[in-house]
């Protein structure tokens, strides 16, 4: 694959009179409706600049070039295609009347070009980023039909690791705005920005891997970075500058490896009477209380049938139940109990590749189970939201599906509890959640906790006893 020179491509072109004067040389004609086809051969001249050494881009199949043409019509943006690649030598054409003026610029890619105005741009929103694309422009010499590109803008270089099936986008976002359009002075190849109308640029990107941001040299003080999957993301990061980046014309910025580092929380659901024994029940999950290791508070014995039995289900692991005395491996199929009339935390362990549960007791403690009325969790900016539990008295688990975070600021949030008559705090000052550990134990306090998280839809769980909470990120949905 041969892509433009990322500092100087010369290119030849055939067919191309004067500034502003008619094709006077076609290749080929077509008497029908007097069209003419052109062709312009690339070169591609020595990188004379070290600030990418060892690295030559070159114009391959499938990119385009673009220069203006007028017509009576007007003037428009035309496109030319890659027709042939024979050695260091590219070849493009393109079709066009055979009365076209052809303008004093090239352009690449063929999306920052304006008809209005040829030393006007339009920095564009979005990038082929497996093409490396950075905006250029040239000058043509139409004595020798030569053209050198000069770069307008410079690089952002982001080595992605990690990154999950799906991934296709890679984005840029700042506070202030810089894409838009930019005024080009040709003597020096600077931009005085013109109307910007966004602040995100995203450019395609398909694996692991070194890709490149083009941006407009200036200062940014902010920015995040984001994996995205259409509107989805994976994963957005916000950078922590000890002062801010200035990207220069035709430099580079390494800004280093973007890895996606998720916690991934397994899935654990208590099944008893309370549920109906069903695994298809997901409001009955064990909340993670640390690397391998997940916990739920619970009064089995059903109000109706006293049934003392219970199991734990995992759609990961394809496994049902424990050995039946409470304490053991887990094995397929199998249930324990509680001997007595108490509620209890149980916790599974993931110890040398197995899962093995512990229960403790915690005796009658029930004010818990029937005296609370209502629970709820609010962010700072964001949506309240009121949780709930299965309808039976005896759960000790709260739980509210589809808490949107619109953003990963930073928030403050904590729990209210209301009982009968009374009410309480849950938070902790030095309880913080994130990307990579979005569950934590909190304490009767009136103290804001805070949490950073990637923007999206999460289902969050709370135990009423331990006070153990998580925020679960729900997963992609192409709907």
């Amino acid at each position: 694959m041969k892509k433009i020179g990322y500092f100087a491509a010369i290119i030849a072109l055939v067919g191309v009179a004067c500034s502003k004067q008619e094709v006077d040389t076609p290749t080929s004609v077509d008497e029908n409706n007097d069209k003419v086809v052109f062709e312009l051969k690339v070169t591609v001249a020595p990188e004379t600049r070290a600030t990418m050494p060892a690295k030559t881009l070159t114009f391959a199949q499938g990119d385009e070039i673009a220069v203006l043409g007028t017509t009576s019509q007007g003037t428009s943006v035309i496109p030319l295609a890659v027709s042939d690649v024979s050695g260091s030598t590219v070849t493009f054409s393109t079709t066009v009347d055979k009365d076209t003026q052809i303008g004093d610029y090239a352009y690449y890619p063929v999306s920052i070009a304006s008809s209005a105005n040829p030393t006007v741009i339009n920095w564009p929103a979005s990038f082929d980023a497996t093409k490396v694309q950075v905006p250029m422009m040239a000058l043509i010499d139409l004595t020798n039909r030569t053209a050198e590109f000069k770069h307008l803008g410079s690089m952002l270089k982001v080595n992605l690791k990690d990154m999950p099936a799906g991934v296709n986008a890679l984005e840029f976002k700042t506070t202030n705005n810089f894409t838009g359009s930019y005024s080009v002075d040709p003597a020096t190849w600077a931009l005085t920005a013109g109307t910007l109308s966004g602040n995100v640029e995203t450019v395609t990107v398909n694996g692991n891997g070194t890709y490149y941001i083009p941006v407009p040299a200036g200062t940014y003080a902010d920015f995040q970075l984001g994996m995205r999957q259409g509107n989805y993301y994976h994963k957005q990061r916000t950078a922590a500058l000890a002062s801010p980046i200035t990207p220069v014309r035709t430099n580079i910025v390494n800004l280093g490896d973007f890895a996606y580092d998720v916690d991934e929380i397994e899935e654990w659901y208590l099944m008893s009477d309370m549920n109906g024994w069903t695994s298809t029940d997901k409001t009955m999950r064990l909340i993670k209380t640390g690397d391998g290791q997940y916990e739920i508070s619970t009064y089995v014995y059903y109000i109706n049938s006293s049934n003392p039995w219970y199991k734990f289900y995992s759609p990961n692991y394809n496994v049902e139940g424990v050995n039946a005395t409470s304490t053991g491996t887990l094995a397929a199929n199998m249930t324990c109990k509680r001997d007595a009339n108490e509620v209890f935390t149980s916790t599974l362990t993931k110890t040398s590749g197995n899962w093995v549960l512990s229960d403790k007791g915690y005796g009658s403690d029930f004010d818990r189970c029937y005296a609370l009325s209502d629970v709820t969790v609010s962010l700072d900016g964001d949506v309240s939201g009121n949780l709930t539990k299965r309808n039976h008295n005896n759960n000790m688990l709260w739980y509210l599906e589809g808490l949107n975070v619109s953003d990963n600021s930073s928030k403050s949030f904590k729990f209210h509890v209301v009982g009968n008559n009374w009410g309480w705090w849950i938070g902790g000052s030095t309880v913080s959640l994130s990307d990579s550990k979005p569950y934590a134990g909190a304490t009767a306090a009136n103290e804001n906790m805070s949490l950073v998280l990637t923007p999206g839809v999460y289902n969050v769980y709370l135990d009423i006893r331990t006070l153990n909470f998580m925020f679960v990120k729900q997963p992609y949905s192409a709907n």
